[in-house]
């Protein structure tokens, strides 16, 4: 089954929007704004993810604006709601954000020393 123009237009317009959203916002804790592959959104700390009403699955806003073109299965307005529970950060900023226990910087002392002694 062919995808129709008007999907294909659809889909680029909900993407422009999303990409324009991630320039104007910019990494929440760095400030980079160059590349829209590199940012991403972040769900604030307890704040709750879209789940499907079928399995319960979490789906992330790039894989909503995706499916949204195919047959209108996300809405751009879910997908804007979606977005509004988030902060815009890199991708570096993003896996620091989701993983603080693997953040070494604050005890770079500790290792520095432990591999002398």
């Amino acid at each position: 089954m062919a995808i129709s123009q008007e999907s294909k237009d659809k889909k680029k317009g909900i993407s422009n929007r999303v990409n324009a959203i991630k320039l104007e916002r910019g990494c929440w804790h760095c400030g980079y704004r160059k590349n829209t592959r590199a940012l991403t959104f972040a769900h604030i700390h307890g704040t709750t993810k879209y789940r499907t009403k079928t399995t319960n699955a979490i789906v992330d806003i790039s894989k909503m604006v995706v499916l949204g073109s195919k047959g209108s299965r996300y809405s751009e307005k879910t997908i804007m709601t979606e977005i509004a529970k988030c902060m815009v950060l890199c991708k570096n900023c993003h896996d620091e954000y989701d993983f603080p226990e693997a953040n070494v910087k604050e005890n770079i002392d500790d290792i520095s020393q432990a591999s002398l002694g």
